[in-house]
């Protein structure tokens, strides 16, 4: 019982939020693989995942070494774990895939990476239901907002508060992002 509550205590510090991971969802290599993820360490990812540990486990929050790489800027471990059909789409606890945190840290080169493997760029958050579009637009983040576009986001996508990507980017005065957005024709959706 002693190894699980200090196994607990380390995630929680490392993963900044309160993780707490259970012994019966997690083996120690899943668990040492979100961490190495976490921590950058792409040998320790390669090892475990050749050794048998699924590259698709998630902690208590629904994170798993995908997207806790995507939100640690780690690319070479994100293209690794794509490579190993890590479900690019998965969504955490939150509703956030590993597109949306690429967005949100403005980790450009992960975030295309990301779209280029056809990362669902029209998802939601279940909280608040943004979109990637949304985060990188309140964040006047141009080069993400005109990948997002490229690649088939929805301009017209509302959060729960009824506050489209333009709508925030205007609330935030990113100018340049309103402007992109203002131009851009609309999705065209199927009735």
């Amino acid at each position: 019982m002693k190894k699980l509550l200090i196994l607990t205590f380390t995630l929680s510090l490392a993963l900044i939020v309160p993780v707490t991971v259970l012994a019966e969802t997690l083996t120690p290599a899943e668990s040492e693989l979100i961490q190495a993820a976490y921590d950058g360490s792409l040998p320790v990812v390669e090892k475990l995942v050749k050794n048998g540990a699924s590259v698709n486990v998630a902690n208590e929050q629904g994170r798993t070494p995908l997207i806790v790489a995507a939100f640690k800027g780690h690319a070479s471990i994100v293209e690794y774990l794509q490579g190993k059909d890590a479900d690019i789409n998965a969504q955490d606890g939150g509703g956030y895939s590993a597109l949306m945190y690429a967005c949100k840290r403005s980790f450009n080169e992960i975030g295309e990476f990301l779209i280029e493997k056809d990362a669902d760029v029209n998802a939601r958050s279940k909280k608040k239901g943004v979109t990637a579009l949304m985060i990188a637009a309140s964040l006047g983040n141009v080069k993400m907002v005109n990948q997002l576009l490229e690649h088939g986001a929805d301009k017209g996508i509302k959060d729960r508060f009824g506050a489209t990507a333009e709508v925030l980017a205007k609330k935030r005065g990113h100018a340049g992002v309103v402007e992109i957005l203002e131009v851009q024709p609309a999705v065209e959706t199927s009735p």
